[in-house]
């Protein structure tokens, strides 16, 4: 995944670079520009909160692209102010206020990601998959509320805190998924798969449970529509689930023949006999 950094405008003409650049007998300060951009975006995949305190001088000038004597070249940086201290840390000018929220929304980003991977791994592991789990009429998972003891010896009610409620939502999320996993491989039409994980997400309030969708395309699957023309007439996966497809009306199943070549008719379908009583 592109990682992207902020860049200030004036930068390319900031007098700091040309102090630096004459201290560091550059010829074109383009040049140094083009390194502390090179060394800025190191920075953002090597070093989380931009703090380089910990670094050599050595690693710097790597980080930077620089081929000169490495002490030289953070001594003139720091001395311009191109490289600042803050406290104990040691960063580029002005990272802090440009760089750190995109920094740390990459990083929640980064640890949502992995917990949801755990989540979906401790899924797994369960021999029934969550089946013991509460769920509503659609099939996810209800919130449950959990008691505790209180001061006084009684019982009383109190609400998940905000992390049980993430790990509950990331917990929901995995079933989600394996969920339409379940259902696009079921579905006879394997067309635009993430138009259809939208129409899966966005359909999660309104649908029935997963079983009894796979049940109701089983039943569609044998019909006169889905099977006329070789499926010309079934609808994208994602079509089907916004129009609630799950409440259709099948039309008659075709029938099957047994190995006499006589029609097997599905029960409670007219036989032609019966039909012309």
């Amino acid at each position: 995944m592109s990682s992207w950094i902020r860049l200030d405008e004036s930068l390319p003409d900031d007098p700091l670079i040309f102090r630096a650049s004459r201290i560091l007998d550059i010829s074109d300060p383009d040049l140094l520009f083009g390194k502390l951009m090179r060394f800025a975006i190191w920075v953002s995949r090597y070093s989380d909160d931009g703090d380089l305190a910990d670094l050599e001088p050595a690693e710097i000038a790597r980080g930077a692209g620089w081929g000169g004597d490495p002490g030289k070249f953070v001594e003139v940086l720091v001395d311009v102010g191109l490289l600042v201290s803050v406290g104990e840390r040691l960063e580029l000018r002005n990272w802090s206020e440009q760089q750190g929220k995109r920094v740390e929304a990459r990083n929640r980003d980064r640890d949502r990601k992995q917990r949801e991977r755990e989540a979906a791994k401790d899924l797994e592991k369960s021999p029934e998959h969550g089946a013991d789990v509460p769920r509503t009429s659609q099939g996810r998972p209800k919130d449950v509320p959990r008691t505790s003891a209180c001061t006084n010896g009684t019982d009383e009610t109190e609400r998940t805190n905000g992390t049980d409620e993430r790990t509950t939502i990331t917990i929901a999320a995995s079933a989600s998924d394996a969920d339409f996993e379940k259902f696009w491989s079921a579905y006879p039409k394997k067309r635009g798969k993430e138009d259809t994980k939208k129409a899966w997400k966005e359909t999660a309030k309104i649908r029935p449970p997963t079983a009894q969708i796979i049940t109701k395309l089983k039943e569609l699957v044998e019909s006169r529509d889905w099977q006329k023309e070789k499926g010309r007439y079934i609808l994208q996966p994602a079509s089907w689930l916004r129009a609630g497809g799950w409440d259709d009306e099948s039309a008659a199943t075709l029938p099957r023949f047994d190995k006499h070549g006589w029609p097997v008719f599905p029960e409670g379908m007219p036989t032609t006999n019966e039909k012309g009583r």
